[in-house]
């Protein structure tokens, strides 16, 4: 249990998913954030401390006088309170009270299915909180700012927020900030996370590998290789080979299975690039057509499964802890679920580079590191608290003084970083967990791994599988963290510049919201008849011109009319 605790607040951490590299971070000067300058509101200062210490960030200053911010919030089946304890008092609320003398006071509580329907019901009736919270696409963002409904947090930005904490907001280039920005004025603050971690990473059966007497491969041509020496082999006796991993996919999205293999032809199915100085679809840019192809001939030769149009990704996991697969197109938390699943004991699955045509490593290009965004509402009297309060959660779950009591499942508490009211996650938290270990193992400095209880954790586990061998807690864990595992991959991704994001990341578009789903299903039904041979990838051509005529020109210059107002 304590096991299935500890995965599942990484793969929280994954998906919410510190430090971008240096060479891809712009100074923060060169951030383009709101230019509307705005006074700080007298009122948010009237009950601060008067004095801030020579070192002392003003963000992380507690109130002279308590004051009280209201929020909403949710909870989930994995969150658990000690006796006595509830949402609205529990370590979190204290420790906002003790550190910053703010009270907290949720003005409901209701459980993840049912906040989007109650905030509707707030909005409409304008029953608002303090602080809010939209997830990033959500329309409802957008239109309270168009309402005037929320504080331009410009300059309180600027001045409370601490330097680590935008150190966090600022590492992907400035695209999570000014998701929050509309018309020059900042009024969302991100919630980010690591989606750098949805780059997809090659999973490769080593010991067949070993066994073919074959390299790792780099070239597109070279994967069908060793896909179909895997399929020919059988090395672990199954009956039926396929050489490389694939699921059927979502309704509207025939490839979310398998974009590694299309960033191999440089195709983007599903996200918007830059071409030409203009964004376009990547669903509709010809570099498809070669992926397409690639994969029609896989299909027909067996190399994928014919079945796999009704398999989702637990179906292909089980093919592939069974023998029946030995190229695994995955994530970097592939080990922990399903590899970690594999039946043969002695099987063993190492993390590789994407292959590409060309056999350097592709770009692959991920969403916004905003999961959700934070606003004051424009009757709120201390809109600053929100930074505090967001300052409090980085500086006690991630920085050098962090405490994780806070942060850390522990026998008394199953992820209490849930119970924060106010969060931000560094992007790649996971890769320096993998930084500070690599670290070590060049060392031997074992300060390295006690100063951070995660990494601790984490290495504890590696360590485990050096001695022991034992695959759960064990294995699992040192394939995603140790030196040669998959963060040291995305590690390398994001050191070469391999890793570039959505060029869109706003709040859907007008047409958008209209005609998008349609669009996306008749994308998945062209996409997956050309892969399983009922249509010519001649038909690509003519799904272009329908996507077109049916809203995706229009969508196209909505698009690029909201690329030129940021």
């Amino acid at each position: 249990m304590k096991k299935k605790r500890i995965m599942s607040m990484l793969l929280t951490g994954l998906l919410i998913v510190s430090l971008l590299s240096a060479c891809r971070q712009k100074p923060a000067s060169s951030r383009k954030v709101p230019s509307k300058a705005q006074e700080p509101t007298a009122s948010g200062s009237s009950a601060e401390e008067t004095n801030v210490q020579a070192g002392e960030e003003k963000g992380l200053q507690p109130y002279k006088e308590p004051i009280t911010v209201s929020l909403f919030a949710k909870v989930d089946s994995t969150m658990n309170f000690k006796d006595g304890e509830s949402m609205e008092d529990n370590l979190w609320t204290r420790l906002c009270k003790d550190k910053l003398n703010i009270n907290v006071d949720y003005k409901w509580v209701v459980t993840d299915d049912q906040y989007n329907q109650k905030m509707s019901i707030a909005i409409a009736s304008k029953a608002f909180a303090d602080i809010m919270n939209f997830g990033a696409s959500d329309k409802n963002f957008k239109l309270m700012y168009d309402a005037g409904y929320l504080t331009d947090l410009t300059s309180l930005y600027d001045e409370y927020a601490s330097k680590y904490t935008k150190s966090l907001l600022e590492a992907d280039d400035g695209t999570a900030i000014n998701g929050g920005t509309f018309d020059g004025n900042l009024v969302g603050i991100p919630n980010t996370n690591a989606s750098v971690e949805q780059s997809n990473v090659l999973w490769i059966r080593t010991d067949w590998l070993e066994r073919s007497g074959k390299s790792a491969p780099k070239t597109m041509e070279e994967l069908y290789d060793l896909a179909k020496i895997f399929q020919s082999a059988d090395y672990d006796g199954v009956g039926t080979i396929y050489g490389i991993s694939m699921d059927k996919g979502s309704e509207t999205n025939a490839v979310s299975s398998v974009p590694g293999i299309f960033t191999g032809f440089g195709a983007y199915p599903t996200r918007w690039v830059e071409k030409d100085g203009k964004l376009v679809y990547g669903s509709t840019q010809p570099e498809n057509k070669k992926a397409l192809s690639y994969l029609a001939k896989l299909y027909s030769e067996g190399l994928i499964d014919k079945e796999y149009g009704v398999k989702d990704g637990a179906k292909v996991g089980e093919d592939a802890c069974s023998g029946k697969i030995g190229l695994y197109i995955g994530g970097h938390a592939s080990p922990l679920w399903p590899l970690n699943a594999t039946v043969n004991e002695k099987a063993d699955w190492t993390p590789y580079p994407m292959p590409s045509v060309s056999g350097k490593p592709p770009i692959q290009i991920v969403g916004s590191a905003a999961s959700s965004y934070y606003v004051a509402n424009k009757d709120c009297e201390h809109p600053e608290a929100l930074f505090k309060l967001m300052n409090l959660f980085t500086k006690i779950c991630f920085s050098d003084e962090g405490d994780p009591l806070y942060f850390i499942t522990s026998e008394e508490y199953c992820e209490p970083f849930k119970l924060a009211p106010v969060q931000a996650w560094p992007m790649t938290k996971n890769i320096d967990v993998y930084k500070r270990i690599k670290e070590y193992r060049d060392t031997k400095d074992e300060s390295i791994i006690n100063a951070n209880e995660e990494t601790r954790q984490m290495f504890s586990f590696c360590k485990k599988y050096d001695e022991t061998g034992v695959r759960e807690g064990g294995w699992d864990y040192k394939r995603v963290f140790d030196v040669g595992g998959s963060e040291a991959v995305l590690s390398d991704y994001l050191d070469h510049g391999e890793i570039q994001y959505d060029r869109f990341y706003g709040v859907p578009t007008d047409t958008m919201s209209s005609k998008l789903s349609s669009l996306q299903k008749l994308e998945a039904e062209t996409f997956s008849q050309i892969i399983m041979g009922a249509s010519s990838v001649d038909e690509f051509d003519k799904f272009v011109s329908e996507w077109n005529k049916l809203g995706g020109s229009k969508i196209t210059d909505e698009v690029n009319d909201w690329a030129k107002s940021k």
